[in-house]
């Protein structure tokens, strides 16, 4: 997957992209999979462009660290972003969110955060 696909501002959307907790089997174990809070920043509104416009550099900017390139190539399923309005920045707080399976979300926290 790479950069520009998971860029592609007509990914940003609203809807509801969260899943329930899945489980498979890989290898004859079973595996966990569930959607993970990755990365989480904040934007003042900015009355001429959208919130996807505004939020583009940061969230590119992060995908080029080593946690984003991280995420990209662990990632179960296509990373995701949402958003909401915050009352307290008058802004966006936007949230990059990624399936991964338990053992690499733990291996993300351990090893990122």
């Amino acid at each position: 997957m790479s950069t520009l696909e998971l860029m592609n501002l007509g990914s940003m959307t609203q809807e509801k992209r969260y899943k329930p907790t899945s489980f498979r089997i890989v290898d004859d174990k079973v595996v966990e999979e569930s959607d993970f809070l990755v990365n989480e920043f904040s934007r003042p509104y900015l009355t001429n462009t959208e919130p996807s416009v505004s939020a583009y550099i940061n969230m590119r900017t992060w995908l080029k660290t080593d946690p984003g390139q991280w995420v990209l190539k662990h990632c179960v399923e296509e990373p995701y972003v949402v958003w909401y309005q915050n009352i307290y920045l008058d802004g966006y707080t936007y949230r990059i969110i990624a399936r991964l399976r338990t053992e690499d979300q733990l291996l993300f926290v351990l090893k990122f955060k």
